[in-house]
């Protein structure tokens, strides 16, 4: 509860996820669920993995997100750090954090965008050369759609 209403992030509607499973199936489709999630994530995570997670929720679509490192609540060197995703991302690549740690991510925004709008973003950026995973990128980090619906648009426009 320190790391969330520390963080200044929305409260109206949060999820609480703990620890993030260290690799594998588990771990991928946990990073999907909280990139897809539109409220207010809140985890724990051991202070040698953070860059990484921070990492893995940027290339999931979540870079530009604001989010916020909060460590060592209620303790003397209590220290938030904030930021998107991916500024938070190169921060820990380089030096781990001390202490416990607590990741606070902003939810997704919902998009206004129609599918048939995005399956026409699809196609377009298809045709011009863009590779199936870069159409996937730009329809999550340019209109906010759902990954799952990213993936399948990107995908279909193959044909």
């Amino acid at each position: 509860m320190a790391a969330i209403v520390g963080s200044g992030l929305p409260l109206e509607r949060f999820t609480y996820v703990g620890f993030l499973p260290r690799k594998g199936r588990e771990r991928s489709e946990m990073i999907a669920d909280i990139v897809a999630s539109q409220s207010t994530v809140v985890m724990f995570e051991a202070a040698n993995r953070v860059g990484t997670t921070l990492d893995a929720l940027a290339e999931g679509g979540a870079g530009e997100r604001h989010a916020v490192v909060a460590r060592e609540l209620t303790k003397q060197f209590e220290e938030f750090k904030r930021g998107s995703v991916a500024e938070l991302a190169a921060l820990y690549g380089e030096v781990d954090p001390k202490g416990e740690v607590a990741l606070v991510i902003a939810g997704a925004e919902k998009s206004t965008v129609s599918e048939s709008e995005l399956s026409d973003t699809a196609r377009k950026l298809r045709a011009s050369g863009n590779s199936p995973r870069d159409v996937m990128e730009h329809l999550m980090s340019g209109f906010g759609a759902p990954r799952n619906l990213a993936y399948k648009l990107a995908h279909e426009s193959e044909s």
